[in-house]
């Protein structure tokens, strides 16, 4: 599935470990704050081979 808010990653900021219980609340926690820090819309991905959320800043689309 492609994301609905950019059409490829520019920079991955911090990655989740999808093991940990609260790993895409800490994620979005992340985003919100990197958002609100920098003015970059950055948001979550869920990566599959890493099995991990990825906090990211897009192009976008």
């Amino acid at each position: 599935m492609s994301c609905t808010t950019c059409s490829r990653v520019l920079q991955v900021l911090d990655r989740y470990p999808a093991g940990d219980p609260r790993g895409d609340l800490k994620a979005s926690h992340a985003a919100a704050q990197a958002r609100q820090n920098t003015g970059q819309p950055a948001h979550v991905h869920y990566s599959p081979t890493q099995d991990a959320y990825l906090v990211v800043i897009g192009e976008q689309r």
